[in-house]
């Protein structure tokens, strides 16, 4: 009986000494190869985020968008503010259509309030659209919601920010 505690206090032990090392190098591991789950801050979870919709859509990944984006998911554009996107047109739209850069996602601003995070940022169109001077940078402002212990995307406000020679680049 006495050999049974102590080899199950050693057991405890040895396993306790070996999340702690498994847990101490994932923390060592650099921000950019950490998964959005385990994020430090708002700041690189929701960096980490916006990268893997846009990183998804230029994929078509989606079995990703579809965990990703919640069911209400709606999106408006301020070229024409009435013409509202659901998520049922918006997944196989940026499936087919996305034509921004996933990673020149600049100006991140995050606030988080209530179970509710505001992303907002500029985002530039891909290398293969950016000599064309009529193409738009975006600024994107994007609501997260929790849901079932992870972060939804529930709508997307999109505002084109012409660029040119006398405006320069956002």
């Amino acid at each position: 009986m006495k050999q049974a505690v102590v080899l199950l206090i050693a057991l405890l032990v040895v396993t306790s000494l070996r999340a702690q090392t498994r847990h101490d190098s994932d923390s060592t591991k650099p921000e950019a190869e950490r998964p959005a789950s385990d994020a430090h801050s708002f700041m690189e979870l929701f960096s980490k985020l916006e990268r893997d919709v846009a990183l998804a859509a230029q994929k078509q990944d989606r079995d990703f968008l579809d965990l990703t984006v919640a069911p209400e998911f709606v999106e408006r554009d301020a070229t024409d503010p009435d013409h509202l996107i659901p998520r049922t047109d918006w997944i196989p739209n940026s499936l087919r259509d996305y034509n921004l850069d996933p990673l020149s996602i600049h100006s991140l601003v995050i606030r988080a309030f209530l179970g509710t995070a505001i992303v907002s940022f500029a985002q530039r169109p891909k290398a293969s659209q950016a000599a064309d001077h009529s193409a738009n940078y975006y600024f994107v402002v994007d609501v997260w919601e929790p849901n079932h212990g992870k972060w939804q995307l529930t709508s997307r406000f999109l505002s084109p920010v012409p660029v040119g020679p006398e405006r320069g680049h956002p």
